[in-house]
């Protein structure tokens, strides 16, 4: 529990959590087949099978010890999970994959590929996906203008800010 406690204790990360399952709850999928994508040690997955119990997911991700680390942390819920894994710099990693999804989520991970790898993977990701199907990305990017680098620290500050005051509060 370490590691998923390391994860939502991230504001940010708990953040997307929440809209996440949001934004889940709001469409109403006809049917919960969701994949996480690059998804470490399954952390977006744990909360979607929690909010969800009639989710199935598949966890996909290429490096086997992230692989070993999901299925142990998400062994309550092995009926409904699957774990699977290849090499995504390859084109066709997406043709090893029977299944279609209504969701497809990454967080922090695809900024890791080149331009060339990153366009098989938007590829695959479009061809893995249901007709009416959503894929949802949450990494961060830089802003490269400078007034929206100035809006980003401004808020990055205010919400620090009331963070820090819930925390002196609950005292």
């Amino acid at each position: 529990d370490l590691w998923n406690d390391c994860q939502t204790t991230i504001s940010d990360r708990a953040s997307q959590f929440k809209v996440l399952v949001e934004y889940v709850r709001h469409k109403e999928f006809n049917s919960m087949n969701f994949m996480e994508l690059c998804a470490g040690a399954g952390c977006q997955s744990e909360v979607l099978l929690t909010a969800f119990p009639d989710a199935e997911i598949t966890v996909f991700e290429a490096n086997p010890l992230f692989q070993n680390m999901a299925r142990h942390v998400l062994m309550r819920q092995t009926d409904r999970l699957n774990v699977i894994g290849s090499d995504m710099h390859d084109p066709d990693w997406y043709k090893t994959i029977s299944d279609r999804f209504d969701l497809i989520v990454s967080v922090d991970a695809l900024t890791c590929f080149s331009q060339v790898d990153l366009a098989h993977v938007y590829h695959g990701i479009r061809k893995l996906l249901k007709l009416g199907g959503v894929f949802i990305n949450c990494d961060y990017v830089l802003p490269q203008d400078e007034f929206m680098q100035s809006l980003s620290r401004e808020i990055k500050q205010k919400r620090n800010s009331e963070e820090c005051k819930m925390k002196w509060n609950s005292f």
